[in-house]
C-alpha cells in the first residue's frame, strides 16, 4: 500500500497539522515493513490520543496495537476516544470504521483479553504498571502478549 492511499483519509481529517505530520512518520515507518515497536513523544495537551485514534482507527486499521500509558486516567481516556468521541471530533463518519476489539488490560485479566482478540484484530490500552507486573509475576502470560502478532 502506498503512503498516498493511506494518508488519504487522514488529510481530510481535522487534526493540527503536528499530529497529521506524526501520523505520516508513524504511516512511513510501518510501510517500511519493520515489525519493530515505535513510541509517540509529544507534549502534554498536544494531541497524543488524536494521533492514536487516527492511526490505529483509520490510517492503518488492519494492524494490532497495544498503547502503554503511565496511568489509568489517561487509559480510560484513549480507549473512550478509540471507542466514542474522537470521530465527532475529527469530523469522520463512524461507520467508516472497521470493525476492532479495544479494550483495557489489568494484569489479572490477560487470559480473557487474549482470548478476546485470539481472532479479531484490536487495540489494546494498558499501563506501564500492568505491564511490568505480568512481566516480573506471569511470565508466561507476558510472553503470550508479546508473541502476538501486531503488524
Amino acid at each position: 500500500m502506498s503512503i498516498e492511499k493511506t494518508l488519504l483519509p487522514i488529510n481530510k481529517l481535522n487534526l493540527w497539522d503536528h499530529q497529521k505530520d506524526a501520523i505520516r512518520s508513524i504511516v512511513d515507518y510501518f510501510l517500511q515493513d519493520t515489525s519493530k515497536s515505535f513510541l509517540v513523544k509529544m507534549p502534554t495537551g498536544t494531541g497524543k490520543t488524536g494521533v492514536f485514534a487516527s492511526l490505529t482507527r483509520i490510517a492503518l486499521p488492519q494492524h494490532n496495537y497495544i498503547i502503554i500509558t503511565p496511568s489509568k486516567a489517561l487509559k480510560f481516556q484513549i480507549i473512550s476516544e478509540l471507542t466514542k468521541s474522537f470521530c465527532a471530533k475529527i469530523e469522520y463518519d463512524a461507520s467508516l470504521l472497521q470493525a476492532q476489539v479495544i479494550t483495557d488490560m489489568l494484569h489479572s485479566d490477560i487470559d480473557g483479553v487474549l482470548t478476546n482478540v485470539e481472532t479479531k484484530k484490536f487495540n489494546i490500552v494498558t499501563t506501564i504498571p500492568a505491564l511490568h507486573y505480568l512481566a516480573e509475576q506471569t511470565n508466561q502470560n507476558f510472553k503470550q502478549l508479546h508473541d502476538v502478532k501486531y503488524y
